[in-house]
């Protein structure tokens, strides 16, 4: 069953040159990538959950700054760059150990639990000024309003 359907993956991957707009076969090929990789791509569309991708942004970040909180460093950007080489670190060598677990294990440090949460709740950022935009924002609370379902979330800039 699993060699159909790579078959079939390889098989569709012939024809993404033909794909006419450069961005959909970009994402294309993106999302083959992560399914020949073993990852979810529902996550790279914006489709994982049933919570809207602005909650799971600000969810992300939230943890990406408790996460920089936690960072030493002389400097801001001695911590951005801590934070980054990090979640190298982490995405490399832990992530691929950890990606079917609900939560992290119980003997792991602070910072890794925050780059777990947020990688849990979307893609980690893989630069430096990914990371300096993210750090430029305060997120507010997630606002749920009682009298509908409707959520809301206002970053603010300092």
């Amino acid at each position: 069953m699993i060699d159909e359907k790579l078959q079939l993956l390889e098989r569709s991957g012939r024809y993404l040159g033909r794909i006419p707009c450069r961005r959909t076969r970009e994402l294309f090929e993106c999302v083959a990538a992560d399914l020949l990789q073993g990852v979810d791509p529902r996550e790279r569309l914006g489709l994982s959950g049933c919570e809207g991708q602005a909650v799971r942004l600000a969810r992300r970040n939230f943890y990406l700054l408790q996460a920089l909180r936690l960072i030493q460093g002389d400097s801001r950007r001695a911590r951005l760059m801590g934070l980054q080489k990090e979640i190298t670190r982490f995405l490399s060598i832990i992530w691929p150990q950890w990606r079917e677990l609900s939560e992290p294990p119980a003997e792991t440090s602070e910072l890794r639990s925050c780059l777990f949460f947020a990688r849990r709740a979307g893609v980690l950022p893989g630069s430096y000024r990914q990371l300096v935009n993210i750090a430029n924002c305060e997120i507010k609370p997630i606002q749920i309003s009682h009298d509908s379902s409707e959520t809301s979330i206002a970053p603010e800039i300092e």
